[in-house]
């Protein structure tokens, strides 16, 4: 799911940078899948 919303490819060049990227991308999914869920089952969100 990850590959196909934000591309397959990591752009950055070194080693640390590469990591980032990747948990940047897993926590972008998971905000992604919250957001999709709270619409789904009509939660609404206080702040």
């Amino acid at each position: 799911m990850i590959k196909s919303k934000f591309g397959d490819a990591v752009r950055s060049k070194t080693e640390v940078a590469q990591v980032n990227e990747v948990l940047l991308k897993v926590l972008c999914h998971n905000i992604c899948v919250v957001i999709q869920e709270m619409f789904e089952l009509e939660i609404e969100f206080s702040s």
